[in-house]
């Protein structure tokens, strides 16, 4: 369902895919606390995410604050998957981001939408 890979300059990307829902919120979460630990500077892919619920945005918003009160990085690598855009919009996410539409992780998506 997920890997991290290694890129250059110390960025690591974290691969979500297939089914992300709340089956697989504890092995997501740790894997987003394993990244918390290990990097200064995370790559999220959630391209390949075929289904997923409000459980993936709530942990992918609470990586975010947690990287950021630790002044580390993390972004999206590439457009998420149609299905994470879908529960972001329904879920008025890009309405309550704690960090505005400047610094949200999906403010492509926000804008577009």
């Amino acid at each position: 369902m997920e890997e991290r890979m290694p890129e250059e300059n110390t960025i690591y990307t974290l691969r979500l895919t297939g089914d992300c829902s709340v089956q697989h919120a504890t092995d997501i979460l740790k894997r987003f606390s394993q990244a918390l630990e290990t990097t200064d500077n995370l790559a999220l892919d959630l391209s390949e995410v075929e289904n997923t619920d409000l459980s993936l945005l709530q942990i992918i918003c609470a990586a975010h604050q947690s990287f950021a009160a630790r002044a580390k990085k993390i972004s999206l690598s590439r457009p998420p998957a149609d299905a994470v855009i879908a529960v972001w919009r329904d879920g008025g996410f890009g309405r309550v981001c704690m960090f505005a539409q400047e610094e949200c992780l999906f403010k492509e998506v926000s804008l577009n939408g």
